[in-house]
């Protein structure tokens, strides 16, 4: 089923006639009736209009249902319009209708009024505005759908260890920068083995949580910039290495404390005596990971950051809204003070029930 954007007035009830001249019919006297209007799609329209045409017969102009009126906040979809003898309606723009309820403007000199300012009175003046609706809506949507974004951004990082989350950096920066414990996969071809040690069974103990998938009984090393460190393998890399003797080791896997490792300080010293510059505090361990190495939905980091840049982008409408609510309303307070000056121009006090000043001598 089709339903349409457009917004129509129907009336729904009438609450006030007055006696004004008609400036859009040579200025000749008439009958107006003051009306409560629903803004409903076109669709709807006219099946709404029966309805409320059906609730208002026999109905006459009830004073306190205006004074109701006045005092309740308006509905969003509602309107006040008048309406002459021959059935013309006309709409009172959104500042006007709210002048007209804090009883600042009289029902006798809306007429003249909105035929004053028609000249510069634009859709997004009168209620309901579809193109500040659907960009209010939008908006809003954009900004739950941002929030959610960034929400499982932040989830996915702060949700686990940091030095679980799998980082991917530069082989020649690697092998520069201090080490440090983290999950890496490091870019680049990989380093050659200088040799390696087979330990007893048992020597190495894993810290609970990290997921092996052999036997981790090698101990070799291998040159960076400033030292030499250690990587631990299982059985599978030394049997690739004696099938292939110029392979290198792909830096992919967990750099751990020697002490998580089980590695004795014993065993350690006596590596450093052969080998030199060795660097005894972190081990890097070959071809293991942590369950939560992609973070704490699995979506890993650039998964995450593809969601937080995507949040953010979701941002600028609600930012955009908000500067355009901003000059909606300047635009709104500055129509709302020409009203004014034109209803004192007209010199209108008295209706209005101020009194004139007096000016002595």
């Amino acid at each position: 089923m089709y339903v349409s954007l457009k917004m129509v007035p129907v009336r729904v009830e009438s609450v006030g006639q007055f006696a004004a001249p008609n400036p859009w019919n040579g200025n000749s006297a008439e009958q107006w009736t003051v009306n409560v209007y629903d803004l409903v799609s076109e669709t709807f329209a006219t099946s709404v209009k029966w309805a409320h045409m059906r609730k208002e017969r026999g109905r006459t102009v009830d004073p306190a249902s205006r004074l109701a009126l006045q005092n309740r906040k308006p509905k969003m979809r509602q309107t006040i319009g008048f309406e002459s003898a021959d059935g013309r309606q006309h709409m009172l723009p959104r500042v006007l209708d709210e002048l007209w309820r804090s009883e600042q403007v009289p029902d006798e000199t809306l007429p003249g009024l909105l035929k004053q300012f028609e000249p510069q009175l634009k859709r997004p003046d009168f209620k309901m505005s579809r193109r500040r609706l659907i960009f209010k809506v939008e908006a809003i949507l954009c900004l739950i759908m941002g929030i959610a974004c960034l929400t499982l951004w932040l989830v996915n990082r702060v949700g686990v260890n940091s030095a679980h989350r799998q980082v991917k950096p530069d082989q020649a920066g690697w092998l520069t920068r201090p080490m440090s414990e983290q999950s890496i996969w490091v870019n680049g071809d990989g380093v050659k083995l200088d040799a390696y040690v087979r330990l007893r069974s048992g020597a190495v103990q894993p810290p609970p949580g990290l997921r092996t998938y052999g036997t981790l009984n090698l101990l070799g090393w291998f040159k960076a910039q400033h030292e030499t460190r250690l990587a631990l393998m299982d059985d599978g890399e030394a049997q690739l290495r004696s099938s292939v003797p110029d392979s290198k080791l792909v830096l992919r896997g967990v750099v751990l404390p020697a002490s998580q490792l089980g590695v004795t300080p014993r065993m350690l010293d006596a590596l450093a005596q052969k080998i030199p510059n060795l660097n005894k505090e972190f081990v890097f361990v070959y071809n293991v990971d942590w369950p939560d190495e992609d973070g704490a939905l699995h979506i890993g980091e650039e998964g995450a950051l593809v969601f937080g840049w995507f949040g953010l982008c979701l941002q600028l409408p609600f930012g955009t809204f908000l500067l355009a609510s901003r000059f909606w309303r300047r635009h709104d307070g500055r129509l709302k003070e020409e009203f004014r000056n034109a209803i004192l121009h007209l010199d209108l006090r008295p209706a209005l029930g101020i009194q004139p000043e007096v000016v002595r001598a």
